[in-house]
């Protein structure tokens, strides 16, 4: 009867042992799969910057258009033209620049 105890208390031993093993072997893939280098974390993190990324190269895109069509613009039209070179501080032949100064810079003279 007693070695009948002792070999369930080794069998009963045996089994907590491996049943600790696997949970441990369990618990540690789990771990690297969710917050290893490639796990599931990294790759919901990488996900979020690649959708900000696609938002980013879209901008970008719709700025290269619209500098393309105004170069265009200032290649061809007239108007533009002159705004571009007015706000550059050009005059056209017999034009003068006429500076207004406030009370205040007057006063402080």
């Amino acid at each position: 009867m007693i070695k009948k105890f002792l070999s369930k208390k080794k069998k009963n031993e045996l089994s907590r042992r491996r049943s600790i093993i696997v949970i441990g072997v369990a618990a540690f893939i789990f771990f690297v799969f969710i917050f290893g280098k490639s796990g599931f974390i990294t790759l919901v993190r990488m996900n979020s910057q690649v959708a900000t990324l696609n938002k980013e190269i879209k901008l970008k895109d719709q700025q290269i258009i619209q500098l393309k069509d105004e170069i265009k613009a200032l290649r061809s039209d007239p108007v533009q033209i002159e705004s571009q070179a007015r706000k550059t501080g050009m005059l056209k032949d017999g034009e003068q620049i006429v500076k207004f100064v406030p009370k205040e810079t007057l006063n402080k003279e």
